[in-house]
């Protein structure tokens, strides 16, 4: 029995690391395609004004569609829900990071580590910003 404790202190830091490679990494893919999406609205935006002030154009075409672009992109923002994912994302990164510091300075046992691994994904799902829920459904928060 005392060789399975530190099997499981190892593949719990192992879980911990891990997750937090992986959820950073999330965290900046859906950090940047949100700043990406904001830039690429502002620069189309900047970009149709130019356009509709330039008298020598003879296409309607490219105007329109560059005046239309910024809402369509603020559109996908919102659908796709890009600066909240990444919120959410870094709110895992601080609750593992936490959880790793605990488990390091020993105020929690393996054991214990592993069942908040539990509470903090339980918690996550719950919270996930591109689930839609019902109206009456109530909302859980990570705490």
């Amino acid at each position: 029995m005392a060789e399975a404790q530190p099997e499981l202190a190892k593949a719990v830091q192992s879980e911990i690391t891990q997750s937090i490679k992986q959820y950073r990494r999330w965290w900046h893919i859906w950090g940047m395609t949100a700043s990406m999406v904001t830039i690429l609205s502002i620069l189309s935006s900047f970009a149709a004004g130019i356009c509709a002030a330039t008298k020598g154009n003879h296409h309607k075409f490219w105007p329109t569609v560059l005046a239309g672009f910024p809402a369509l992109l603020l559109t996908f923002d919102q659908n796709f829900k890009f600066r909240a994912r990444s919120d959410w994302f870094w709110n895992l990164v601080l609750r593992y990071q936490a959880l790793q510091r605990a488990l390091e300075r020993g105020e929690l046992t393996a054991k214990e580590a592993s069942r908040k691994i539990d509470d903090i994904e339980d918690k996550a799902d719950a919270t996930d910003p591109t689930v839609t829920r019902s109206p009456n459904a109530p909302k859980s928060k990570i705490a």
